[in-house]
């Protein structure tokens, strides 16, 4: 059976977020493929200011557009 979310009401962390736990990543996990800090990871779930150089590699890191 294949998750599907309906994204329209979510907020950019909540979708980085649900993406991590899909692929079985730690925000370690996720922050070292992306080449960022573990806070970085963090922040950008709860949708607290990060660096846009480090949105962009998180959400490479994800597959999604940037």
């Amino acid at each position: 059976m294949d998750l599907v979310i309906d994204s329209t009401n979510l907020t950019q962390g909540q979708t980085v977020r649900i993406l991590r736990i899909t692929q079985g990543w730690t925000q370690a996990d996720l922050a070292a493929f992306a080449g960022v800090g573990v806070g970085d990871v963090s922040h950008l779930e709860l949708d607290r200011r990060v660096r846009p150089n480090a949105v962009s590699a998180i959400l490479e890191a994800l597959g999604m557009e940037t």
